[in-house]
This record gives C-alpha cells, sequence and structure tokens, in this order.
C-alpha cells in the first residue's frame, strides 16, 4: 500500500512533499523547510522506538522458543537403514479420535493472537516511514556524487535483489555442509537443525549482509545502463 501511495504522490498532479514541508526558525532567522515539525518528529520517534521493542521481543521469544525445541536427526541413508519390524494394529478401542484442532478433523490452526500484531506493525509501518522522511529531510538535504549513485540505483536494487541474496544463502548453505559437515533440513519452510553454536548463524548473516551489499550496487548500476533498461529505469 505504502509503494502504489508513493507511485501516487510521485505522479504530476500531487505535489505532496513540497506541499506537506513546513517552515521553522533555525534561531539565526532563517528558515528552513522541513517534512514534519518537532512535535511530529518525536512522536513519530516514539511510535517507532515502541515498534522496535515490541518487533525485538516478538523474535527474542521466538528464537528462545525454537531453542527449547528437538533439533531434527538426519535421516538415515536407504543402505543402512534397518528392515521396518512389522507392527500391530491398533484395537478399534484403543485408537484416539481425532482433536476438533487437528488436521483429520479439518479444524483451524489460525493463531488468532497474530491480528492484533498486524495491526500494531501496520501502525508501525507508517510511523517508520514518516520518521525516516522527517530525519533524512533534516540531517541528510544535501547531496553529492556518491549519494546519486545510491539514489539512482535504489529501485533498481529493490527489483534485483532477490536474485542476488537467494543465491549467497545457497552458497552459504554450501559452505556449512562442505566446511562443517551441516546439512540443513526443513520442515514446513523452517529449519530446525542445530549447528552447534550460535556462530555459524551470526557469520552467515554478516557474509550475507556483506557480500550482498558489495555484489547488488554495482550490478544494479550497469544494469540501468542496458538498452532498453535505461530508458525506465
Amino acid at each position: 500500500m505504502i509503494f502504489r501511495s508513493g507511485c501516487i504522490a510521485s505522479s504530476k498532479r500531487s505535489d505532496w512533499f513540497r506541499c506537506r514541508q513546513t517552515s521553522e526558525g533555525d534561531g539565526n532567522g532563517d528558515e528552513q523547510e522541513h517534512f514534519l515539525t518537532a512535535a511530529e518528529g518525536r512522536q513519530a520517534f516514539i511510535v517507532t522506538t515502541l515498534v522496535s521493542i515490541v518487533l525485538f521481543v516478538f523474535n527474542l521469544m521466538g528464537y528462545l522458543q525454537s531453542a527449547t525445541q528437538a533439533p531434527v536427526s538426519p535421516s538415515p541413508s536407504p543402505s543402512h537403514s534397518p528392515s521396518p519390524s512389522p507392527s500391530p494394529s491398533p484395537s478399534p478401542s484403543t485408537s484416539p479420535s481425532p482433536s476438533p484442532s487437528s488436521p483429520a478433523s479439518g479444524g483451524s490452526h489460525y493463531n488468532w493472537g497474530v491480528i492484533p500484531l498486524t495491526f500494531w506493525f501496520g501502525m508501525g509501518c507508517f510511523a517508520i516511514s514518516f520518521f525516516v522522511i522527517g530525519v533524512f529531510s533534516r540531517r541528510f538535504d544535501f547531496k553529492n556524487e556518491k549519494t546519486k549513485f545510491f539514489a539512482k540505483s535504489a529501485y533498481t536494487v529493490y527489483l534485483i535483489h532477490p536474485w542476488i541474496i537467494n543465491p549467497i544463502f545457497a552458497l552459504w548453505i554450501h559452505i556449512l555442509h562442505s566446511g562443517w559437515g551441516i546439512t540443513l533440513e526443513f520442515q514446513g519452510g523452517t529449519s530446525h537443525t542445530r549447528l552447534g553454536h550460535d556462530g555459524l548463524i551470526w557469520g552467515g548473516y554478516v557474509f550475507a549482509a556483506l557480500l550482498s551489499q558489495l555484489l547488488v550496487w554495482p550490478i544494479a548500476h550497469f544494469f540501468r545502463q542496458l538498452p532498453g533498461v535505461n530508458k525506465c529505469l
């Protein structure tokens, strides 16, 4: 929704950014234009801080919960798997009945606690966006060759970054397998494979973050120079 709002706001019919800017004195008798007033900037900062705290606590709880789950044991190879022994079929009187929330009974597994979090994060998304615009309009209202390079390539980076990030993730998974003998196994889109220590997790984060930044900006810059692409990006 914010992306669509930005497209509408940047159209020729809507000059919303300059219309929204307010003039404030800087103490020297000069007036400066800012996107947010000082009071609005403080309000956006407070909401942004609260949302960041909630996000941190929410992610920390998820991490601690996943840390207490049993690790996924690697499946044995077919050549070494023991022959299955026949198990007695359960009698009708001892077979468990499906619970109302089990898939067999068609019960719902939806976590209704996500609804208030979704509302909170949606409000925080707008607050963070206004806060970032306000801070950069006050503290970073300048341009040079470096900022022009990143500004011109920013949208292209947004478009092509999945084709950069995912191969880097695959490369790190290969490094884990070849260097430490760790094979990541996923269940339902989530991996609970134990890596031995958290250093490999942080190492993967730093590896992916640094390598992606070193690659995606030059690639975006030269991608924008291609014939046809340079007319729309």
